[in-house]
């Protein structure tokens, strides 16, 4: 903004998360001093403390998560505590037995909301940590009458089956990348392979015995991987191995005299299943969500990789690869369409942002999950630039630990302050698993209280 516009920004630092993107809580303080007044007066601050979303029990436990960042102060809730629909209130805190045990009670605990509170299930949510622990959840709420949805845009790019073939070619291609002998046989068996599990059985028993024969004794797996990777002569024909050698190949030239989006390009032309996933797509069928789903997701890549290219344009494919599979959350670029299906949607606390529930369970809140303090470089090192700029030095260990986790507990703060009516934070305690530090600052009684609960205690 220039020319005597005017600027307004709106930033909530307790809530500031996707650090390695180059978010920065410290931005939002700053502002005012950044951006000056024409006079050189600091920018007028107007700080909102009304929280029109929490009822006053949720927004008191919020604010003691958020006590502990030095944030922007207290905020005040108005009249908004009629949220003990179906007997509950607002808060439950529960430290479960055994990991079956506490989805077990986030399940009935949605159910009750769902048929004594009239919640509809897609005014539900299930937060969690790790992108890891999204299909467990979905399996273990599925299992116990729990209808669950999945946005899209919820699903890191690599996480995707289609792109993760894709990038697995890639890496195939690539001189220098680590390649086990697994790689193989997933491609094969996977959406771009076109080898069936009784094809490889048959497959796996005709060159074990060929090995035999030849008095070797590589596994078949090696044996194939050797074949596709290396273009050594199989010795039983199939009509998937030698087609995947090929595209291989044909990706390797590529990678080595173009870019990475023309290396992908030339990989996915040659698996040539566009046209057969574009008519399932049309067909209306059975299958057509996925194939639909499979076509964003490669467009997806696409994108990324143009992207990627015109930032870095002599990168290699190793470089794309890195960039790719590090990423925890998705793109931009994403597809944003949201499910009409009413479902519980079940999704990371990063891309909880900005969004809001009638009931949200966090759940496995475990002191090994949250906080996680391992190092996560931010995008191109921009923290440790900023400091360097700022004191002149780089920041210490203790005061990167320290960094980090405060970065956990903002994320924890966003994602306890998604729910309108009723917060639900669940962690086990089994012995070699225990509940987080964030679960006491939450409420600070119920380890002591209430004690280790299995789920028919609570049910």
């Amino acid at each position: 903004a220039g020319g005597g516009t005017t600027l307004v920004a709106t930033a909530d630092p307790d809530s500031t998360v996707y650090g390695f993107r180059g978010a920065d809580p410290q931005a939002v303080r700053e502002f005012s001093r950044r951006f000056a007044q024409a006079d050189g007066a600091p920018a007028p601050q107007v700080v909102l403390d009304v929280c029109h979303r929490l009822p006053g029990a949720l927004l008191d436990a919020g604010q003691r998560v958020a006590s502990r960042l030095g944030g922007s102060g207290v905020w005040r809730s108005p009249a908004c505590d009629a949220a003990t629909q179906g007997g509950q209130q607002p808060l439950e805190v529960r430290v479960l037995a055994s990991g079956s045990d506490e989805w077990a009670h986030v399940a009935a605990t949605l159910r009750r909301r769902h048929l004594l509170a009239g919640v509809p299930w897609h005014d539900m949510a299930v937060v969690l940590r790790s992108a890891g622990d999204l299909a467990v959840a979905r399996r273990s709420l599925a299992r116990h009458g729990v209808p669950v949805a999945q946005r899209n845009d919820e699903v890191a790019l690599w996480q995707q089956a289609p792109v993760r073939a894709l990038l697995d070619l890639l890496s195939l291609s690539c001189d220098d990348e680590p390649r086990p002998p697994e790689t193989v046989l997933d491609l094969l068996l996977g959406p771009l392979g076109g080898l069936d599990p009784a094809r490889w059985a048959q497959l796996r028993r005709s060159l074990l015995v060929a090995e035999q024969q030849r008095g070797g004794t590589r596994p078949p797996e090696q044996v194939v991987f050797e074949a596709v990777v290396h273009g050594t002569a199989l010795p039983v024909s199939d009509t998937a191995v030698g087609p995947l050698g090929d595209t291989v190949r044909k990706g390797r030239a590529a990678a080595a005299e173009g870019s990475v989006e023309q290396a992908l390009w030339v990989l996915w032309d040659s698996v040539d299943v566009a046209q057969r996933w574009r008519a399932t797509a049309l067909a209306g069928q059975g299958d057509s969500t996925a194939a639909d789903r499979d076509l964003d997701a490669v467009v997806a890549l696409f994108d990324a990789a143009a992207a990627f290219t015109d930032r870095m344009p002599g990168a290699g494919a190793g470089a794309f690869l890195d960039h790719v599979r590090a990423q925890q959350v998705p793109g931009d670029s994403w597809s944003t369409d949201v499910p009409t299906l009413d479902a519980v949607t079940v999704l990371t606390a990063h891309a909880s942002k900005g969004r809001e529930w009638n009931t949200v369970a966090v759940c496995r809140v475990h002191d090994d999950l949250w906080p996680d303090l391992r190092r996560r470089d931010s995008l191109l090192g921009v923290d440790d630039l900023v400091a360097l700029v700022d004191t002149g030095r780089l920041p210490t260990s203790s005061e990167q630990l320290s960094a980090l986790l405060a970065g956990e507990r903002r994320l924890f703060h966003l994602a306890v302050t998604r729910a309108r009516a009723h917060l639900l934070v669940t962690a086990t305690d089994d012995g070699e698993t225990r509940p987080s530090r964030f679960v006491d600052e939450l409420d600070p009684q119920v380890v002591e209280e209430r004690g280790v609960e299995r789920a028919a205690d609570v049910l």
